[in-house]
């Protein structure tokens, strides 16, 4: 921390030295009742922006009995605006910083980086004691305490730093006070206008002007694109309606004739699906009875093969009881053929017993292939009164569509013929009304004609201007774009006018992302002045010579421009800082001793003073982030594009105007 307020207080020091020395050349004369900031006690401090100057020339910042008037600037704040009479917008938004006349201030100070500083915050307070000398903080949301002296944190030892006017409460003043001065810095180049806050204010109402007059514009080429739309012919409206009816009827017709092809191909389909199930239920019930039939006579086979199998032992057992028969007595063989004829008998009984179920077997047999018949019979009884059936109902349905179709076509041709009646009258019509012009001796009262280029300007959305007496449509300048007010203006007011080809005529490109050279930007700058162009010798320059620039740097060699020395090639792309200072010179533009905060312009760099002016008077801003907070960088010896030149010169064109 120490060795951050020895760095800072060398710092101080030598801007004191610098201040001091520069100040030599005028003064400004304060009083104990209206006073001003001394030009060596002049800065705050805070520890999240730095230091904050109440002290400079451009801020002019006084101190009344009632109130402070003028800007303090910070480096890392910006300007600080201590009073709304400093820009005349009281009657907007009423702010000041105040004082009661003994020294105790109060109210707000704005800053547009930093918002509301309060002058009075709890905790804190400023006031200005006996000698003048401030003391207390401020407090700001976005930039934190603000001490005015040193003394306030005990830190003199290290930094020594305070704030102090030549104003006196009311209580400390004596009949003999004598008025102080304070020394301030003198402007440099001619043609100052006003104070810094009136100069500022002019070209933030330049600025309020040329976005109006550009607005004005684009309404009204918008009003004729709209008016051209909405009074296309009569005629081709009709036509189209036509067109569309007719394209319309065309695609009920393919629709129609789509919906026959379905239903013609469903009708095939439900044959097909009909024919399908009818063979297939055929199938499974043939199938089951055939498993039934063949069950049977498998059972009835093996039945038989019992009782051949039967049989044939019987007839082993005869023949064994014949052989036996010869060994036995009557009385046995009586016996045995008793025994026999019950067997025998017994047999014939199971013979006959088969022959009747073999008979039973194939009766039914029999009945089993009758009822295979009758079940194919009536199988194909069902499936022929099914499928007439469902094949009647679906014939009464696509009759019915094919009705309905078939009247809707009907409509449909009718009124394609109706059509076709009104397209033949329309064309007999607009044949007599050809004839009508061909053999009248007046021209039409209303002729069709092509839009106006500004019309189809407005449709495409892109700047049109005359370019003489040539309309031309800038393809290169959106009319969203942030400089399309500016391009326009300057092109109305014939400052630049955008590219030519070889003959002169305009190409239609002004050409906003191209670098501007340094011939161009004298031109623009000596036609935005009106300078006098006349009886001017050959310039020194020798890549002037010879050149349609050859005048312009023949002008600012007579007016000793900085920037343009003999060696300069001009028809290189000129840098930001060099545009600068070309510009606020020849437009009489103030240029003070003050140099440029960026961080990226050094003090000694040849432009600084003329950027730091231009900053201040709002006519260019360093770059921003991507959330539009400033990076505090200017990049001055990098091109410069042909828009951000149109919007410096649309500027001061206008305020010249006022």
């Amino acid at each position: 921390m120490r060795r951050e307020h020895n760095r800072l207080r060398e710092i101080l020091s030598l801007a004191v030295l610098a201040v001091t020395a520069l100040a030599l050349s005028s003064r400004v004369f304060a009083s104990a009742t209206d006073g001003t900031i001394d030009a060596t006690n002049r800065y705050a401090w805070s520890e999240n922006v730095g230091w904050i100057d109440f002290g400079s020339t451009e801020g002019n910042v006084h101190v009344t009995d009632t109130a402070l008037s003028g800007y303090a600037w910070g480096e890392n704040v910006g300007w600080i605006s201590l009073n709304c009479s400093n820009d005349s917008s009281c009657t907007t938004v009423d702010f000041k910083v105040t004082n009661n006349g003994n020294g105790t201030l109060g109210g707000y100070a704005w800053s547009e980086n930093k918002g509301w500083i309060d002058f009075d915050p709890t905790g804190g307070g400023v006031t200005i004691n006996a000698s003048g000398i401030f003391s207390g903080y401020a407090w700001g949301e976005n930039v934190g305490w603000i001490s005015f002296n040193c003394s306030d944190a005990s830190s003199c030892t290290s930094v020594d730093y305070k704030v102090s006017t030549d104003w006196r409460p009311s209580s400390a003043r004596t009949t003999s006070s004598s008025s102080s001065s304070a020394q301030a810095q003198s402007g440099g180049g001619g043609g100052f206008r006003g104070s810094p806050s009136q100069m500022a204010a002019r070209i933030a109402q330049a600025r309020v002007t040329i976005l109006a007059r550009f607005e004005g514009k684009r309404k009204q080429s918008e009003e004729l694109a709209t008016a051209e739309k909405n009074s296309a012919g009569e005629m081709a409206q009709e036509e189209r309606a036509a067109q569309e009816r007719e394209a319309r009827i065309a695609k009920r017709i393919a629709e129609h004739e789509a919906v026959v092809a379905q239903s013609q191909k469903e009708q095939e389909e439900l044959q097909k699906k009909y024919a399908l199930h009818r063979e297939e239920r055929y199938a499974k019930a043939l199938a089951l009875q055939e498993e039934q039939l063949a069950e049977q006579q498998a059972a009835l086979l093996a039945e038989r093969e019992a009782l051949q199998a039967e049989q044939d032992a019987n007839r082993s057992r005869r023949e064994e009881r014949l052989k036996e028969q010869d060994q036995r007595t009557a009385q046995q063989i009586l016996a045995e053929k008793e025994e026999e004829i019950r067997e025998e008998k017994a047999a014939k009984e199971r013979e006959d017993r088969i022959a009747v179920r073999i008979a039973e077997h194939e009766a039914t047999v029999a009945q089993s292939q009758k009822e295979q018949e009758e079940l194919q019979k009536k199988y194909a009884l069902h499936r022929e009164e099914r499928y007439a059936r469902a094949l009647v109902l679906e014939q009464e349905r696509a009759a019915e569509a094919k009705t309905a179709l078939e009247q809707e076509q009907l409509a449909l041709e009718e009124e394609q013929k109706k059509n076709a009646e009104l397209r033949k009258q329309r064309i007999a019509e607009r044949k007599a009304q050809e004839e009508q012009e061909r053999t009248s001796p007046q021209p039409p009262t209303t002729p069709r004609q092509p839009p106006s280029p500004e019309v189809v300007a407005a449709r495409r959305g892109r700047l049109f201007a005359l370019v003489g007496d040539v309309p031309v449509i800038f393809g290169d300048v959106s009319l969203d774009e942030w400089y399309a007010p500016y391009v326009s203006y300057v092109v109305e007011e014939k400052i630049a006018t955008g590219y030519a080809d070889a003959t002169g005529k305009p190409t239609g490109e002004f050409g906003v992302a191209n670098p501007v050279t340094y011939a161009e930007v004298l031109k623009m700058a000596l036609e935005t002045a009106g300078a006098d162009m006349s009886g001017l010798p050959p310039p020194r320059n020798f890549s002037a010579k010879g050149s349609w620039a050859s005048a312009y740097v023949a002008k600012a060699e007579a007016l000793s421009l900085v920037v343009f020395a003999p060696g300069l090639d001009v028809q290189k792309p000129a840098t930001r800082g060099a545009v600068i200072q070309t510009l606020l010179e020849v437009l009489g533009i103030t240029i003070g001793k003050t140099p440029a905060t960026y961080e990226d312009v050094p003090k000694n760099h040849p432009y600084s003073t003329a950027i730091a002016a231009a900053t201040f008077f709002g006519l260019v801003q360093g770059d921003l982030d991507a959330e539009g907070k400033p990076l505090n960088r200017f990049r001055p010896d990098d091109p410069i594009n042909r828009a951000e030149v149109a919007k410096i010169i649309a500027l001061a064109k206008e305020l010249l105007h006022q």
